[in-house]
């Protein structure tokens, strides 16, 4: 192979994730004219760290789109594992690590129950997870009785709120080490690879004998999983919780795939596109704040982003089914 069909091939196969780069720099460009906070290192630090708790759950949202399926129920379990951990220190007095260690177990619990509901009672993934969201938060506000809990322990604090040099927030790095780790399970080992042939042509990998269900339900605890750590770090940072956070979150996290170069229909998808894709939401997020923008206004925009970006996916599958019919 000559170095000009290497290229094409790479060309190709990044396509999704060199636009969002050029669009996430095009954007940065424009708001740095905008606005002349934009474009410094202290805004653009926080930006990062504010992005950490829709990035993390992204990863999930990212595995379970390469694998056919979707969780719409991420931020109900963010909330409801944060608010155990919230309660359980506030309330009950019970030592940060324990009170921890229980949220995380909560967050697995809902994830398994997602994946059991997919894999056992074969409800449809939307309508699955539609509905545990909403059990979900009821259950965050039933346990706070819709009350914040204050001051979270000293140590989630360090993590999520502190900071490197007292220039890099901690968060960073909690957010890098796990699309690193991510990165190297859907690229690297035999669930990664199972999962996209799962998505790719469920039938088929059935009859190359790969556990279906089982991947499915790792799938959902795993995103059950990473919910708990995104509790964690967004209850750290915000020194409080309460049943109404992350609220919406999901279609970020549906956003920051999709844009990223992941399909929705399974079977391919990039963990380092989603975060590029988490990056570009919150550039908006925060562009759209420094120049005062309404917070009804930054609705309709992240209404048409989710439209936008969900039409781009359809447009790029109905491209690959030409280039398939031409070949």
């Amino acid at each position: 192979m000559n170095n000009k069909s290497q290229g094409l091939k790479f060309t190709n196969k990044y396509s999704s994730q060199i636009s969002t780069i050029l669009a996430l720099i095009i954007l940065c460009i424009v708001l740095s004219f905008l606005s002349e906070n934009f474009l410094t290192i202290g805004n653009l630090l926080t930006v990062t760290n504010q992005v950490v708790y829709v990035a993390l759950m992204a990863i999930g949202m990212t595995i379970l789109f390469m694998l056919g399926a979707i969780d719409l129920s991420v931020g109900a379990i963010l909330a409801l594992s944060a608010c155990v951990m919230g309660l359980l220190t506030n309330k009950y007095g019970m030592a940060p690590v324990p009170a921890i260690l229980i949220a995380m177990a909560v967050s697995l619990l809902c994830g398994l129950i997602n994946g059991l509901l997919v894999t056992q009672i074969k409800l449809p993934p939307f309508v699955a997870t539609l509905g545990t969201s909403y059990i979900f938060r009821g259950m965050a506000a039933i346990i706070t009785g819709a009350k914040n809990s204050l001051n979270m322990p000293e140590g989630l604090r360090w993590i999520a709120a502190g900071k490197v040099a007292n220039v890099f927030p901690r968060g960073i790095f909690v957010l890098l080490a796990l699309y690193i780790a991510a990165w190297f399970l859907m690229e690297k080992t035999p669930f990664g690879i199972k999962i996209k042939c799962i998505g790719g042509n469920e039938k088929a990998a059935r009859l190359s004998g790969v556990e279906i269900e089982k991947m499915k339900l790792l799938a959902y605890v795993i995103t059950g999983a990473l919910c708990g750590i995104s509790g964690m770090m967004l209850a750290g940072r915000l020194n409080f919780t309460n049943s109404t956070m992350a609220n919406g979150a999901e279609l970020s996290c549906i956003v920051a795939g999709v844009v990223g170069g992941t399909s929705m229909n399974g079977g391919s998808g990039s963990i380092w596109g989603t975060l590029v894709g988490s990056l570009l939401m919150g550039v908006i997020s925060n562009g759209l704040n420094l120049l005062n923008v309404s917070q009804f206004w930054q609705d309709v925009a992240m209404g048409a982003l989710v439209i936008l970006a969900v039409a781009i996916d359809c447009f790029r599958q109905a491209g690959k089914s030409r280039v398939k019919r031409v070949v």
